[in-house]
């Protein structure tokens, strides 16, 4: 029996783990992550937000 493990997310990180869910069969560029979480197209925000969302799972993991 697995025991249930609750992570507190941001609604970007939200955002980003439905995007990834729902387009698992597609490869998704920056550029579309960045349109969808409303960021400017040269922001680098969606790559840091992507990184502190691995480390929170890889905890709870």
């Amino acid at each position: 029996m697995h025991k249930s493990k609750e992570i507190s997310l941001t609604s970007n990180e939200i955002k980003i783990l439905k995007l990834l869910i729902e387009n698992s069969h597609k490869f998704l560029n920056r550029e579309l992550l960045n349109k969808e979480l409303n960021l400017t197209y040269l922001s680098r925000s969606s790559d840091m937000q992507i990184s502190r969302l691995r480390m929170k799972l890889k905890k709870k993991l």
